[in-house]
């Protein structure tokens, strides 16, 4: 998921946890929800290298065992060193209490990244293997609205409000500005961040009650915020099961044979529109789903994308060299071997050109998209099948 999913789990974690009584518990709880993206940092090696090292080894098994205890020695470092260096009357953290903030917020994080289609490698470092929940979108302002409604609700300070506010504002018009999410969706969003608005104002026009909320109150408001995210979340993982279990019935009922795998992939935004990618053993089945379709199902008809292009090779003089040769060639490329690793449908797509070949890879995923380095990778090859 984005960074400021991760920031927003992190802080209603910590705000959970009686961080009035409990000092630093949301500053723990922000910077335990991002540890794991330290792994950012393998960008300045390459786009395809941070495709082939992301969501690996800090975000496996291992690192659920050390991140915590790294970000728990940062905080109690600052704790000490710094906070009460500056106001010796400040209540000391509570050590245990932060040590446990720390492992909830940092498991947080690969639960959240296993939601979405990208993928995450949790049993590293010791297997590979990418698991794909393929239930909310990388990006999910519904997400947004529910934490952060929750902690703005909860924030008392003038200059934590007038954040919000600023966050409140930032995050509408990137939704406004998005063409792909329908113009329903943009204004269910915008109705309920008025709800939470307008339950805040009413609060702040009647100082009184405003000031009997106590700090219980508090607790108990960001809890109901984390229980109504949770229950999103189950929601969506719910729906992309079903989803998944549709696309192989209306697949079958199309013509489809063969379906070995089914990718249900949630629209940005939109929680009843998705699409599909359906693996077959020569094609990938694209298509859209929604489930509130007039049309008697919910599953689009399908359009093939093969998983290799052309079938044959073009004619030429001489020796000519198979079709898997030459992938197997373009694949051992050092980008070709990175993108792989994170490929979960790839396709190839071979051209003959001047001196040898092109080869281009691609994912299923994003063919036809814009996204830079996910959309694939392309290798040209000599008449020796070497990498030029």
């Amino acid at each position: 998921m984005d960074p400021i999913t991760h920031t927003l789990t992190g802080a209603l974690l910590g705000r959970s946890w009686r961080e009035r009584e409990l000092p630093l518990a949301v500053a723990t709880g922000v910077l335990a929800a991002n540890a794991p993206d330290i792994d950012v940092f393998a960008a300045l090696k390459g786009e395809y290298v941070e495709l082939a090292f992301r969501r690996g080894w800090t975000h496996g098994v291992l690192a659920w065992v050390v991140l915590p205890f790294v970000v728990w020695g940062i905080v109690l470092a600052w704790d000490r060193w710094v906070r009460r260096r500056r106001d010796p009357d400040a209540a000391p953290a509570e050590p245990r209490a932060l040590l446990l903030v720390a492992v909830a917020a940092v498991l947080t994080h690969p639960f959240l990244d296993w939601l979405n289609t990208y993928g995450i490698r949790l049993l590293m470092p010791f297997s590979g293997k990418w698991f794909y929940g393929d239930a909310v979108f990388i990006v999910d302002p519904w997400i947004w609205l529910i934490a952060g409604g929750a902690l703005f609700l909860t924030t008392r300070t003038r200059p934590g409000l007038l954040g919000w506010a600023a966050f409140a504002a930032f995050a509408a018009a990137l939704l406004l500005a998005v063409p792909q999410v329908p113009r329903s969706a943009k204004m269910f969003w915008l109705a309920g961040l008025a709800v939470v608005i307008g339950i805040r104002f009413r609060r702040a026009l009647r100082p009184a009650v405003d000031a009997r909320i106590g700090r219980l109150a508090m607790v108990r408001l960001a809890r109901a915020g984390a229980l109504a995210y949770a229950v999103y979340l189950l929601v969506m993982v719910a729906a992309s099961v079903s989803g998944a279990r549709n696309v192989r019935r209306e697949l079958a009922r199309f013509g489809e044979a063969g379906v070995e795998r089914v990718m249900y992939s949630p629209a940005p935004a939109d929680p009843v529109r998705a699409s599909y990618v359906a693996e077959t053993p020569t094609d990938y089945l694209r298509g859209a789903y929604n489930w509130l379709a007039r049309s008697g199902s919910e599953v689009g008809r399908p359009v093939p994308l093969p998983r290799i292009a052309p079938d044959t090779l073009p004619g030429q003089p001489g020796a000519k060299p198979t079709m898997d040769a030459l992938i197997q060639a373009a694949a051992r490329a050092p980008d070709a071997q990175d993108y792989l690793v994170w490929a979960r449908f790839p396709f190839y797509r071979v051209q003959r050109e001047s001196g040898g070949w092109r080869v281009r890879i691609g994912d299923a995923r994003y063919a036809g998209s814009r996204a830079g380095g996910l959309s694939g990778v392309v290798v040209r090859l000599d008449d020796q099948l070497r990498p030029r």
